[in-house]
C-alpha cells in the first residue's frame, strides 16, 4: 500500500488505485500507521539494547530486528545478552508477535472522539 502511495504521488494521481479499484484513505492511513509503530517499536529496542548492553551496534541491529520482525534468526549475539538484553529482547519478540499497532491499541484505551471538519491545513513540503 505505502508503495502504490508512493507512486500514485510520484505520478501526479489523486487517487491510489490497484487491479482497477481505489484505496481507500482509511487504508493508507492504517498502513502508515503499522509502519511507523513497527519503526517506533524497534527504535526503542535498539535503544534498550545499547544502553544495557556491550555488544557492537551492528549485531544489536540484527537481533533487534530479527526480535520486532519475528524472523528467529541470529548471527551469534544472543548468547552474549546478559538477562536485561535477553529480557529485552523477549518482550520486542512479543510486540513484534502481536505486531505494533494492536499493542498501542491495547495500551491506549481512550474513548473515541467526537469527528469535527476542520479546515484544510496548508504545509508546503518542498
Amino acid at each position: 500500500v505505502m508503495a502504490l502511495t508512493f507512486w500514485s504521488h510520484i505520478t501526479n494521481r489523486k487517487d491510489v488505485i490497484v487491479s482497477y479499484r481505489k484505496v481507500p484513505p482509511a487504508i493508507i492511513y492504517q498502513a502508515v500507521t503499522i509502519i511507523i509503530s513497527g519503526l517506533i517499536v524497534l527504535f526503542v529496542t535498539l535503544m534498550m539494547l545499547e544502553l544495557t548492553q556491550q555488544i557492537s551496534v551492528r549485531e544489536l541491529v540484527y537481533e533487534a530486528a530479527s526480535a520486532v520482525g519475528t524472523a528467529g534468526l541470529s548471527i551469534g549475539a544472543t548468547g552474549k545478552l546478559d538477562e536485561i538484553g535477553k529480557l529485552i529482547i523477549i518482550v520486542a519478540m512479543f510486540a513484534g508477535r502481536i505486531g505494533p499497532m494492536t499493542l498501542f491499541i491495547l495500551l491506549g484505551n481512550e474513548a473515541p472522539r467526537p469527528v469535527k471538519n476542520y479546515p484544510d491545513a496548508k504545509i508546503s513540503l518542498t
